[in-house]
Order: structure tokens, then C-alpha cells, then sequence
């Protein structure tokens, strides 16, 4: 696999990652928040009616009680309250959202039939002691409509109370798995940067090292090349450039060498002793004897320097009373090339 294929392979893994974590938050929030919402706006409406029911039938039994006592308006404030209490009950009907409710409307409702029909009889007669008739006949009715409504309105707070643990709950379980995604998502990285470090970082320090140590004239050093990818190509072609210059290198030594037997084979065909010096002085070959060696050494030190002139082609050096005879040779264009050294019959070079 190419090394920018991995790369945007990993990129796009991580995206994708990060596009998960953040579409998964975002969709638990709203689907808790929407929940939330439904559970609420369905449970408070009914918890309203029911509070509205509590209050008309406390009015109704106010009222009651004042219709028997002869009070002015009381039937009237009867009617409004009891009115206010059909419309709350029909509400609660209309908002039914869980199952126990339907029976406990429907007991509401049979229970409130009882208590207006025990009202409506004992208002229509003149009881000679209204209080004891109101404990007796109303009162134990009016307390099983109340703990009707009451009922009703635990049922509707219990579900707020379920709903709420629900939607901790849920939350918990987003907030685990996003969690779990999270860290899915940073031991990905961490892999995905060991890879890089491992695959790329590594293998780019192993190709500066390799640069480094061609840069300090060594041609030995070599880069893994079995990577198929962009850096396995590269290092591959540093190998082979190497290969060659070490293959030139090593051709041109031979040639050197060749060269150089070429050179004193000639000067062992010339008469005497013979060396062949460079513009600097050093020694390029020789036919002396090697105990002249040094001595030849020290003579070639004494010929003019390649920045000197050079105006004469025939010189005579004299060393601890021995004389070299200096030739310069010249190739095309007069262009000056080399010494050539040749101790007088008289020294002692060929001792």
C-alpha cells in the first residue's frame, strides 16, 4: 500500500471517529431532551387537572355546605365549581399517557356521580341538623373523590419521578458509550502515531543518517529498501546511486592502479634511477631504490609549489650534497603536468 494511502487512510479513520463521537452526542442530548420534554408536558398537564380538580371539589364542598346553611350565591358558586371540575376531569381523560390512569379516571368519574347525586338529594330536603347530615351522607363521598383525584395525581408525579430515573439512565448509557467511543478513538491515535513514528519518522531519520555518513565520504552505509512504498523507493534509489558510485569508485581506483603500473613501466624503460613528482611535490611514482624514498620525499619539497612560476623546464635541486636534475613536463597547450626526477651519475640515490 502507497504511504499517502495509509495516511489518508488513518486521516479519514480519525474523521470518521470524531464525526461518530460528535453525531452520537449530538443525537443523544436531543433524543433525551425530547423525551424529557414528551414525559413532562404529557405528565404536568395532568398533574394540573388533577390539581384543578382537588381545588373545584374543595369549592364544591365549601359550597355545599353553605347551600344547606342557607348562605346567599352558594348554588351558584356550586355550579361554577362543579363545572370547573367536569372540565378538569375531561382533560385528564383527554391526557391519559399511561395505562393505570384510565381506570382511576373512570373511578374518579363514577365516584363524582355518586357525590352529586347525594348532594343534589340532600339539598333538595330540609335536614333538621344539616352538620350531621353533610358527615353522614356527603362527607365520606366527597373523601372518595378526593382520594380518586389524589390518586390520580400520584399515579402522574410517580411517572415524572420513573421518567426522570429513565432518562438518568439513558444519559448514563450515552455518556458510557461515548465514553467507550472516546477511547476507542485515542488508543486509535496513539496506534496511528506509533505507525507514523514507525513507518515514516524512523525510516526518514534512517535516510538522514544514510545522507549524513555519504556527506562524510562514506559509501558503505545503506537504507532498508523493502518497503513497497514511497520511502522504500527512495531508499532503494539511494541504494542503487550508491552502488554505483561505489562501482565508479572502485573502477577508477582500478584504473589508477593501472595507470600508474603504466607509469613506472615507462620510467623503468628510461636510463637510471627516474620519479615522477607532482606540481605540489608529492611523489606519483618511482624506480628509486626504497631507502631513497625518504630522501627522494624530502628533495620533492624543495621543487616550486603549483602556485609558483614556472620559468624554467630544467632545474637542478641539491640535497645533503647530492643533485636531482628536475624536468617539467608539459602537455597540450604548454599546460604544465608533472616533475621528472633524475639523480646525477654522482649521487647516491641508486646506492
Amino acid at each position: 500500500m502507497r504511504l499517502a494511502t495509509r495516511i489518508l487512510f488513518g486521516y479519514w479513520y480519525l474523521v470518521i471517529l470524531v464525526i461518530i463521537i460528535a453525531a452520537g452526542a449530538a443525537l443523544g442530548v436531543h433524543g433525551l431532551g425530547n423525551n424529557i420534554g414528551r414525559v413532562l408536558a404529557e405528565n404536568v398537564e395532568s398533574v394540573r387537572a388533577s390539581t384543578e380538580m382537588v381545588e373545584s371539589l374543595e369549592r364544591q364542598d365549601s359550597s355545599v355546605l353553605a347551600a344547606m346553611l342557607g348562605k346567599a350565591g352558594a348554588r351558584e358558586a356550586l355550579e361554577t365549581s362543579e363545572l370547573a371540575f367536569r372540565r378538569a376531569l375531561q382533560r385528564a381523560r383527554a391526557n391519559i399517557t399511561i395505562p393505570k390512569e384510565t381506570s382511576v379516571i373512570e373511578e374518579i368519574d363514577q365516584s363524582f356521580a355518586a357525590f352529586t347525586l347525594a348532594r343534589d338529594e340532600l339539598l333538595g330536603t330540609s335536614p333538621s341538623e344539616p352538620l350531621r347530615a353533610y358527615d353522614n351522607v356527603i362527607f365520606p363521598k366527597f373523601e372518595t373523590v378526593k382520594n380518586g383525584v389524589l390518586n390520580l395525581l400520584e399515579i402522574n408525579h410517580s411517572a415524572m419521578v420513573d421518567a426522570d430515573r429513565q432518562a438518568q439512565a439513558s444519559a448514563s448509557r450515552q455518556a458510557s458509550t461515548l465514553a467507550l467511543v472516546v477511547l476507542i478513538a485515542l488508543s486509535s491515535l496513539a496506534f496511528l502515531s506509533r505507525a507514523l513514528n514507525r513507518t515514516i519518522l524512523e525510516r526518514l531519520d534512517e535516510l538522514a543518517r544514510v545522507a549524513e555518513a555519504v556527506g562524510g565520504g562514506s559509501l558503505d552505509r545503506r537504507a532498508a529498501d523493502h518497503h513497497l512504498d514511497e520511502l522504500g523507493a527512495v531508499a532503494r534509489q539511494l541504494n542503487a546511486a550508491l552502488d554505483r558510485q561505489q562501482e565508479t569508485r572502485m573502477e577508477i581506483e582500478s584504473r589508477v592502479a593501472l595507470y600508474r603500473n603504466l607509469v613506472i613501466g615507462l620510467l623503468r624503460s628510461v636510463p637510471g634511477p627516474v620519479a615522477l613528482l607532482g606540481l605540489d611535490g608529492r611523489v606519483l611514482a618511482s624506480t628509486f631504490e626504497e631507502a631513497a624514498d625518504s630522501r627522494l620525499a624530502a628533495i620533492s619539497k624543495e621543487i616550486p609549489g603549483p602556485e609558483s612560476p614556472l620559468d624554467s623546464a630544467v632545474r637542478e635541486v641539491e640535497f645533503e650534497n647530492e643533485v636531482v636534475n628536475l624536468t617539467l613536463l608539459r602537455g597540450p597547450a604548454e599546460r604544465p603536468l608533472a616533475w621528472l626526477a633524475k639523480a646525477k651519475p654522482s649521487a647516491g640515490f641508486d646506492q
